[in-house]
């Protein structure tokens, strides 16, 4: 408790999340909704740039942009992005698909094709219980007809957050939950090969233990080994790391969230041109009233900013703490998304190490995530 409130007293006071109404067509934005949020990556052959590319590199281009995923109050799933200096809607017509309401929504992509085409997976549940694809690419827009993956999941789908996704190599890698039993919900990893069919495998690893209804949340580390977060069922309700290694999986140092059924996310994020590439990973979970990040994996050109896990520092307030977060990455930006206080979608935005010096390791900010400011300032809501 002592900790949070010097986390408290950190913050500068002119931080508020901006939330401004954006006429975006005859459609209200749901405060209940899950988020789902990404931007822009370069191949990795491009051996100048290895961070996530974003808006000041080319605001015109559609992948490299932030983008983020939401449902309206109809069930909708809507897309919208960032792009020429304004919050729009998303390339190829909206919606892009329909879910059950407040149900959980994932999102991934890649790059295909020698002129790095984007591809994107939107994940999604339907009426009949099943989990759902559709699939955006430049040249055929998004896919009509969404494929089934076969499987029941089986959370409840009125919990946002219970659903991530990450592509290791050619894998799909879908993290969720199994029914309660017990008191108890099970953490699942179902994989399968993309390109060869859509139907997830029997599930790759599973642990027991985690708060039924909850968050998950998964990313791939530089070395392209998947990274689990959920929240344990039992008292004070830690968050839980699983990481596989190249040969096995290994439990993660217990983080204390301190709030059942928190929302948490997470990210990996290259942010150097050198070899090996500097970057971070961190989780993101809420308190209360305000997000917080936790920074691990931290390496940079000019050594690490702190060793191990560093503090958690408040990025965002948020309109409660198990409303949906999401977070990607913005050149060498970190920007979290949330629901504010007014229901509408906020954005904060991490400090910038490669632009601003002065907020770089020894040059004024020990760690990642202590400068936050809100976020452009069309940020999404109705």
């Amino acid at each position: 408790m002592h900790t949070l409130l010097v986390h408290l007293l950190l913050v500068p006071a002119w931080f508020a999340p901006l939330a401004i109404a954006v006429p975006f067509g005859n459609w209200q934005f749901n405060p209940e909704t899950s988020l789902a949020a990404w931007s822009g990556f370069v191949k990795n052959s491009d051996a100048s740039k290895h961070w996530n590319k974003c808006n000041s590199d080319d605001p015109s281009d559609y992948k490299y942009v932030p983008h983020a995923y939401f449902q309206d109050t109809t069930g909708n799933i809507r897309e919208a992005l960032y792009q020429n200096a304004a919050w729009e809607e998303g390339n190829g017509g909206n919606p892009v698909a329909w879910a059950v309401p407040n149900s959980p929504i994932a999102v991934t992509n890649w790059w295909e094709g020698s002129d790095a085409k984007p591809v994107i997976l939107v994940f999604f549940l339907d009426v009949d219980g099943l989990l759902y694809e559709k699939r955006y690419d430049t040249g055929s827009g998004w896919r009509s007809g969404p494929r089934p993956l076969g499987r029941t999941v089986g959370f409840t789908p009125d919990k946002p957050g219970s659903l991530s996704v990450t592509r290791l190599g050619n894998e799909i890698f879908l993290i969720y939950q199994t029914p309660a039993l017990n008191g108890q919900a099970t953490v699942a990893v179902c994989r399968y090969f993309w390109a060869s069919n859509a139907v997830c495998k029997s599930e790759f690893e599973s642990w027991g233990g985690a708060l039924p209804g909850t968050s998950t949340t998964v990313f791939a580390d530089d070395a392209g080994n998947p990274h689990i977060y959920y929240q344990s069922a039992a008292s004070p309700y830690p968050i839980m790391e699983q990481y596989w290694d190249g040969s096995r999986w290994n439990t993660g140092t217990m983080k204390n969230a301190a709030m059942p059924q928190t929302q948490i996310a997470a990210i990996i994020n290259r942010m150097g041109k050198t070899t090996p590439y500097s970057g971070y990973g961190a989780h993101f979970f809420a308190n209360n009233d305000q997000i917080y990040n936790y920074l691990t994996w931290s390496w940079y050109d000019s050594g690490p900013a702190c060793s191990g896990w560093c503090p958690p520092r408040i990025t965002g307030w948020v309109k409660k703490y198990d409303a949906a977060i999401a977070v990607t990455g913005c050149n060498r930006q970190m920007r979290s998304y949330f629901i504010t206080n007014e229901g509408k979608l906020g954005e904060a935005q991490g400090v910038d190490w490669g632009e601003n010096p002065n907020m770089a390791p020894g040059g004024g900010s020990p760690y990642w995530g202590t400068w936050w400011w809100a976020g452009n300032t069309n940020v999404l809501g109705k």
